[in-house]
């Protein structure tokens, strides 16, 4: 469930119950795609060498409910891949309500073996709920 969910919320102890059920289909020629839902249950629990000052509830940016598509397929000897999902009823200490969220995310990856290196060109950003968008480049070379 990489980069589905992002919970990054200060909450000291909590319980995770988590349904996820996905379908991934080769095709042809490398072409892939992917399919999936779940659920979260995830609620605060009492700590207790802590004492809490507001009252349990839902762990905070975690969704009740996530859905995503994707699909993969060679490009020019490396790999393009994309993902767009949507998150349903996440809750945060800044918003009055519970609210929903979708992002999208493309990656290229291509590998040369002569000189031992690697390169990834990653794009990801808000579709609903944020406005946020990220380029990401990673050039590793082995030795």
């Amino acid at each position: 469930m990489k980069d589905v969910v992002e919970g990054n919320d200060d909450f000291f102890a909590g319980k995770f119950d988590m349904f996820e059920l996905s379908i991934e289909r080769d095709f042809f020629d490398g072409f892939s795609m992917i399919s999936g839902f779940g659920t979260i249950d995830a609620n605060e629990l009492d700590h207790p060498y802590y004492i809490e000052n507001l009252p349990l509830g839902r762990v905070k940016l975690i969704p009740e409910s996530f859905y995503y598509f994707g699909i993969t397929f060679p490009y020019l000897d490396g790999i393009i891949s994309g993902r767009v999902s949507k998150q349903e009823n996440l809750i945060s200490s800044t918003r009055p309500s519970d609210y929903n969220t979708s992002k999208y995310t493309v990656n290229f990856s291509k590998k040369f073996p002569q000189q031992s290196s690697f390169l990834a060109v990653n794009f990801e950003g808000g579709i609903e709920g944020t406005s946020d968008h990220k380029i990401g480049l990673t050039y590793r070379k082995m030795y």
